[in-house]
């Protein structure tokens, strides 16, 4: 085995041993199936204002809420709740090895600083990933196991799009892909603010004050900020959303992800620019 990966299974055993990252696991695997099991048993209310809202245009037959659209329901956690359980776990990938004093110590390894920081860097990508899809699959699996599957009807900034049982997984599928890269910026944000702090706390809050000022732009109706809208990376959290319309709008899909994937390079080439010329005094 390799000494890169001999470092990345170090860094793995070091982050699955922490608190906060078993809490953010045991979140997804406790709130996602109560969530699934009260649309199961309860959610003729929201079918109904659901169905209200299109007798207008569409004659209603049969149910709408299936395990599919109870999926979509589910990732609308993607807005705040996940990104606080990412930078939970992000931001301490680092700073929390600085506040326990045992940073510098970890920099005597013979391994570079940065190849210590990508394998910490890829440990936290693959907890944000995991995350996303351990609530992906969790919330298709239960709610198609509890309602069953169908056709999915979702409302978007497009339109009413209707997807076909036979393509609904699919696209799905290609959802929580999607919402997953939105959350490797979340990551790369967090784990930024942990390169410049060395306390566990400071990247959380930093993160998450960074996100919902981004979410307040993003959404007042102000034209001052139409300028800057398209080019904050909280304008296109709802990315997973372009993967359920029909057809899928390519080009704007395409664009959301190389946002994306810009902030991702930013962050993380701040990141390492920074940790290599840091001091590193604990």
């Amino acid at each position: 085995m390799s000494d890169f990966l001999l470092l990345m299974r170090l860094e793995m055993r070091k982050t699955f041993r922490k608190p906060r990252t078993i809490v953010g696991i045991v979140a997804i695997l406790v709130v996602i199936p109560l969530v699934v099991w009260g649309l199961a048993a309860g959610g003729e209310t929201i079918e109904k204002e659901f169905a209200r809202g299109l007798e207008e245009q569409f004659i209603v037959l049969g149910t709408i809420m299936n395990g599919y659209t109870a999926t979509v329901l589910v990732l609308n956690f993607l807005w705040i709740h996940v990104p606080l359980l990412v930078t939970l776990v992000a931001g301490d990938t680092l700073a929390g090895e600085a506040a326990a004093g045992t940073l510098r110590l970890t920099l005597t390894r013979r391994q570079s600083r940065s190849r210590i920081l990508a394998a910490k860097w890829m440990v936290s990508m693959g907890y944000a990933v995991g995350l996303v899809f351990l609530m992906g699959l969790l919330a298709i699996g239960l709610g198609v196991l509890f309602m069953g599957s169908g056709d999915l009807l979702v409302l978007t900034e497009a339109g009413i799009s209707l997807l076909g049982e036979d393509q609904a997984l699919g696209q799905l599928l290609a959802a929580v892909a999607c919402g997953a890269l939105s959350m490797m910026t979340v990551a790369s944000l967090a784990f930024l603010f942990g390169v410049l702090s060395e306390n566990s706390l400071t990247p959380v809050i930093g993160a998450m004050a960074v996100i919902v000022v981004s979410l307040a732009v993003s959404g007042l109706p102000v034209t001052s900020f139409d300028a800057l809208r398209p080019w904050l990376f909280t304008s296109h959290f709802d990315i997973w959303t372009l993967a359920l319309e029909s057809p899928v709008p390519g080009d704007l899909l395409a664009q959301s992800a190389a946002i994306h994937a810009g902030y991702i390079a930013l962050f993380t080439g701040l990141s390492f620019w920074i940790f290599n010329h840091k001091d590193i005094r604990s």
